[in-house]
């Protein structure tokens, strides 16, 4: 990248962060307001990503049986179909409204898919049969993992990839085999795992970002300053959700229960969205301001009918979060939006 460019994307940070900052809440202090986004006649539905204009996206079950990516916009839940296939899922929607996710053909091969202004397209792979796609940034860089050529189809490697003007690059692994890449901002970095540890990719360069104590890490979200989430194993043998900023890795608190935990996104405030352990099961949760907040057991959501909200998988700048939760006996996706006080 350019010094020019260089400069321009660190005034462009710097004026999103300021606009973040002063239009946001203290997610603490905050009273919620939850929309069931409904489904595509099939009852199921669950939601993986949302962007700054509150678009989400997930999948859900159609009236024929299968499972369809959706986006919801305007009060409104649109079928996004499967291309060649019958079954596809939406993880991630920019503030551009480009959608990237996968699809299963109906040889059982699965492949990544880009859509924009009506139109799914394949996006290819890094030269074997199947890929898949997980996050795009505003730029409308797109990464995910895909595997190349193998000799031996027993032993196929999956590759993370990047795709950007056109083409899919396979951008290594920590080991030199196995690579997948979750998330990517605004500059260019991703966030992944490799060698069963998280990485974060900066600067074309991989950094091993090591465990909580355990054996194996993986990263799913960044944010525009580069701060990491996922989860580690620890030294207990218990998956924890962590953060890592500034050099380390962090374990974040948990709700109280003796278990697994695992963060799956942070916006650019450092508002935290996973699933915890918790009484019966998970629990959605949100971490800010030094604390976490058990999402589940809002009186705003039991008093909306809600029995359990169990993950939550994303979170836009303003502090909205969608995920999935239990309705009516049925799993349905979630938008849970702060209200301005």
């Amino acid at each position: 990248m350019s010094t020019m460019m260089s400069v321009a994307w660190n005034v462009l940070e710097k004026i999103v962060l300021y606009a973040v900052f002063f239009t946001s809440i203290s997610a603490s202090a905050a009273d919620w307001n939850i929309a069931d986004l409904g489904d595509l006649g099939g009852g199921y539905s669950t939601a993986f990503g949302i962007n700054a204009g509150g678009q989400v996206v997930g999948e859900s079950q159609t009236s024929a049986g299968d499972t369809h990516a959706f986006v919801y916009a305007n009060g409104r839940m649109q079928d996004l179909g499967a291309l060649n296939g019958s079954q596809s899922t939406a993880y991630s929607i920019n503030g551009r409204r480009q959608i990237v996710g996968v699809y299963k053909m109906s040889d059982g091969v699965s492949r990544a898919f880009f859509y924009a202004r009506g139109v799914m397209r394949d996006l290819g792979t890094l030269g074997g049969d199947n890929s898949s796609a997980f996050a795009i940034n505003d730029r409308g860089q797109v990464v995910g993992y895909s595997n190349p050529v193998s000799i031996d189809p027993e032993r196929q490697v999956l590759r993370a990839f990047r795709y950007v003007n056109g083409s899919m690059q396979d951008i290594g692994s920590l080991d030199g085999r196995g690579s997948k890449a979750s998330g990517i901002n605004i500059r260019g970095e991703i966030a992944g795992v490799s060698n069963s540890h998280a990485f974060l990719r900066t600067g074309g360069e991989l950094r091993d970002l090591g465990t909580l104590g355990g054996l194996s890490s993986e990263a799913f979200g960044i944010n525009t300053r580069g701060h990491v989430v996922g989860y580690s194993r620890n030294a207990e043998g218990f998956n924890r959700a962590f953060v890592y900023s500034n050099g380390s890795m962090q374990a974040l608190p948990d709700l109280g229960w003796n278990g697994d935990s695992y963060a799956f996104a942070i916006n650019d405030l450092g508002q935290i969205a996973g699933s915890a352990a918790s009484l019966g099961g998970p629990h959605a949760f949100l971490y800010a301001d030094g604390k976490i907040i058990d999402l589940a057991v809002l009186p705003e959501i039991t008093a909306a009918g809600w029995t359990a909200l169990l993950t939550a998988r994303a979170i836009n700048a303003s502090g909205q979060i969608v995920g999935e939760g239990v309705l009516d006996g049925r799993t349905r996706a979630f938008l849970l939006s702060p209200i301005q006080q």
